[in-house]
């Protein structure tokens, strides 16, 4: 899980400081763990599952900076949160996803979130345990 928080983060990054480009760093990132066919689908999934959280979300999402060492130790309690959602889906739990995104999502529509991370948890299910890190 620890690869799909770092693409997360790289995501917040770009949205928080934009001439960071953070976002750049994802699929590179991707690539090593993952190799150049999988990397483009996994940074994609992540993608889209944060643009929707996003969009129901209305204030900030706490993350920690993934360019510094000590920071990103460190997980905070929105990322926590998108954890467990992907987590919960990944091992077939859609009512704790859901409880966990109702968190998250401040109370909002969480459908299109939901259905985003439902996609990229069967992309992860995909591959291998080891590298998933449940």
């Amino acid at each position: 899980m620890h690869c799909v928080l770092t693409i997360a983060r790289l995501q917040f990054q770009s949205f928080a400081t934009p001439e960071s480009e953070g976002w750049t760093c994802a699929l590179p990132h991707a690539d090593r763990l993952f190799g150049r066919e999988v990397a483009p689908g996994l940074v994609c999934g992540v993608q889209r599952a944060v643009q929707e959280m996003r969009l129901a979300r209305k204030s900030v999402f706490e993350f920690s900076n993934p360019g510094c060492r000590r920071c990103a130790a460190r997980i905070s309690g929105h990322e926590r949160l998108l954890l467990n959602i992907v987590r919960a889906m990944m091992c077939g739990r859609p009512q704790d996803a859901e409880a966990h995104a109702m968190l998250l999502c401040e109370g909002n529509d969480t459908s299109a979130f939901l259905a985003e991370v439902s996609s990229l948890a069967m992309g992860l299910r995909s591959l291998r345990p080891a590298v998933i890190d449940l």
